[in-house]
């Protein structure tokens, strides 16, 4: 038996559940209102009310999962060389340090192994960065309750699980999960069974109509919620009497999920939505699946996982905001798939290590040698020196394993540093593109693009006259490297416009910036 743990600005939910050989079974769930005196970033408060619960059901079961909210996440996509699971965690490590706004150190990195790699070899790793006293956090808040923590997973993930159980872990097509919270709600949009994007929208919405029922049992048709007679979140009331207070959230919402579902539109990865499933418990949600399914044309569901588990229809309503933690508790059923864990994120194992698990014969038996070696030394001389000949020789084998192994590692890491030679530090560029521009009195930048493809950066500027432009161009493509007699840029003055009106700038147009030696691709 296990426990699974998530909680909003404004409810804790509980899932108790067994897990046996892939297969899960829930035996209860329950949701409890927040004390208005709460302090949620206080460990040691919310240790003491979930242990407070817990004592009042009779739960015994010690072990617990949980799960990091989006706004407390950075989410990338890294597109990688194909890798082995156990030589993945080096290259991610390695590529997310430069992605980070932070320190390395002060960041705990996991990430969701692909199942697939592109055409050309490459993988697309989501990877989830979380700060370490937001894990500490968890860590400490699962001591006070007296739990032992068995993994820190990533809520939109466990929402990716508990949608891909629902229609199906391999099912095509593009689908968005809506969980709505009293102030954030996530969007997550999942393509082939895949996170392919979330991000958290700030929303303040106050308690509506409560769902009915809360905490119930897997065998039972019913039971109550535990509730209590105040909420800390309430929402505002309505300034003129024919406006709507759930309208203007619904407007709202469906502002925000327009546009995470652009946003994710502009990356090129899926140009159609299939389907929309709205989750959450405070009130909207009926209302919000009706307008997205007329905004984006789309169907648009409740969430409601009642085939999942074989429930009746009316309890799978009831556990509609229960998708994070019932995700926590399927994926932590399929133990052969890569799921986040932030209390025990992937390592990399060295190639040394990996070569010494195919050789546990090996090792055996040089374990027996120095045993019988030691016997020898004891009865008499000959033998002795007979074992010390083949100990020698032994020693002289692991040598020249070793060697191997150094030089097997260092062709591994080839592909690394081709990868890092081939990315463009725009930092660095722009750095030098600026002291090669002129000062204002004779210019001005009014934009900059930058594209990764063939390393081209595009400035839109305004001269003084269209010879400074000129002069622009030839500084940039006189640019050197130091130590290097090879040009840096190369630079092309695009169509430049003379204005005859008065102002200081009288010639407008674009300079196309190439960084030489970066591959079109």
């Amino acid at each position: 038996m296990l426990l699974a743990v998530d909680w909003d600005a404004q409810r804790l939910r509980i899932v108790h559940a067994a897990v046996r050989r892939g297969k899960v079974r829930i035996d209860k769930m329950l949701s409890v209102d927040f004390p208005p005196d709460l302090d949620q970033s206080d460990s040691a408060a919310m240790g003491g009310l979930l242990r407070e619960v817990l004592n009042r059901l009779k739960i015994r079961t010690r072990r617990v999962l949980l799960d990091v909210p989006r706004d407390q996440a950075l989410l990338t996509t890294l597109n990688l060389p194909a890798a082995s699971p156990d030589e993945m965690p080096a290259l991610v490590e390695f590529q997310i340090a430069k992605e980070l706004p932070f320190s390395l150190s002060e960041a705990i990195v996991d990430f969701a192994m692909p199942e697939e790699t592109t055409p050309e070899g490459k993988m697309d790793v989501l990877v989830g960065t979380v700060r370490r006293d937001v894990v500490a956090f968890y860590e400490r808040t699962c001591e006070a309750a007296g739990l032992v923590p068995e993994r820190l997973g990533l809520r939109p993930y466990a929402n990716k699980v508990a949608v891909n159980e629902l229609i199906g872990r391999h099912q095509p097509g593009c689908t968005m999960m809506v969980d709505v919270g009293p102030r954030l709600t996530e969007i997550d949009v999942i393509s082939n069974g895949r996170l392919a994007f979330s991000r958290a929208a700030s929303v303040a919405v106050g308690p509506m109509t409560p769902l009915a029922g809360g905490e119930h049992d897997a065998g039972e048709e019913g039971g109550e919620r535990e509730h209590s007679a105040s909420s800390i979140i309430r929402f505002p009331q309505a300034q003129e009497a024919s406006a709507d207070p759930i309208d203007r959230v619904v407007d709202a919402l469906v502002v925000e999920v327009t546009r995470s579902f652009e946003a994710f539109r502009a990356q090129g990865l899926q140009h159609s939505l299939d389907r929309v499933i709205v989750g959450g418990d405070v009130g909207v949600e009926a209302r919000l699946a009706e307008a997205l399914s007329r905004r984006l044309r789309t169907q648009a569901d409740l969430y409601n996982p009642a085939q999942c588990f074989e429930w009746p229809e009316e309890r799978g309503r009831e556990a509609r905001a229960y998708a994070a933690a019932l995700g926590l508790v399927c994926g932590h059923g399929d133990a052969g798939r890569l799921h986040f864990d932030f209390l025990h994120p992937k390592k990399a194992v060295t190639v040394t290590a990996r070569r010494l698990r195919k050789l546990p014969a090996v090792a055996a038996a040089v374990t027996l040698f120095v045993v019988a070696g030691v016997g020898f030394y004891m009865t008499s001389v000959a033998p002795k020196q007979q074992a010390l000949a083949k100990t020698k020789q032994e020693i002289e084998d692991v040598n020249d394993e070793i060697k191997d192994l150094k030089q097997y590692d260092e062709r591994t890491l080839e592909p690394v540093k081709q990868f890092e030679s081939e990315q463009v530090v725009w930092i660095d560029e722009l750095n030098r593109l600026m002291t090669l521009l002129p000062g204002n009195e004779d210019a001005m930048l009014t934009r900059i693009d930058m594209y990764q493809k063939g390393g081209r950066i595009n400035l839109t500027i305004e001269c003084r006259q269209t010879e400074v432009a000129m002069e622009t161009v030839n500084r940039i493509d006189e640019y050197r490297l130091p130590g290097s007699d090879s040009p840096h840029f190369d630079a092309t003055a695009k169509t430049f416009s003379t204005r005859t009106s008065g102002g200081r700038y009288q010639s407008s147009g674009s300079i196309e910036v190439q960084v030489l030696g970066v591959p079109d691709a």
